[in-house]
């Protein structure tokens, strides 16, 4: 508990200390919250599935066009890996799918394929790695997942777009 001190200004012993501890402790939080927009490539005419090492699925949609013949619109992820020698994996890429379903889920149609760069997170965050390590964790939304890269947890969002959001997570 801080002690008043009879100083001429009345100064509190601790306060000092105790801001200095309130401000580390909300600059460590913002560090944490800190958010980036990355632009993504497009790859639809890239075949990559030969590589991929996981695909998951979101949640469909209900289409909201009117002049579309697709009923729901639903997201994928797809995680390659390219092996660069014997003993380990290197080269993860993280493709982002749009994709539309005719009724009860017939007539699946690829509409687009994005790709968003691991190294390029890793650059915003000042992560260095020998080992990068690429894994789904789960999808948070219809258009946002979360993901681990080099032992840090990040969030994905708006893959509908062509810049997607990406923020590190606890």
């Amino acid at each position: 508990m801080p002690q008043l001190s009879a100083g001429p200004l009345g100064r509190i012993k601790g306060l000092s200390k105790m801001r200095t501890l309130f401000l580390l402790m909300i600059g460590c939080s913002i560090s944490f919250c800190q958010s980036y927009q990355i632009e993504t490539r497009e790859q639809s005419k890239q075949n990559y599935y030969y590589d991929a090492i996981f695909l998951s699925q979101g949640k469909p949609q209900e289409e909201t066009n009117l002049n579309s013949d697709a009923a729901m619109r639903v997201y994928r992820v797809v995680i390659t890996a390219q092996l660069v020698n014997m003993n380990a994996e290197e080269g993860y890429h993280i493709y982002l799918e749009e994709l539309s379903l005719g009724t009860e889920g017939a007539k699946l149609h690829l509409i687009a394929s994005r790709s968003v760069e691991p190294g390029e997170i890793m650059t915003k965050y000042k992560i260095e790695s020998e080992t990068w390590g690429l894994q789904f964790i789960k999808w948070l939304s219809p258009t946002s997942f979360a993901f681990k890269l080099a032992g840090n947890k990040f969030k994905l969002e708006n893959i509908n777009r062509s810049k997607v959001t990406i923020s590190k997570i606890n």
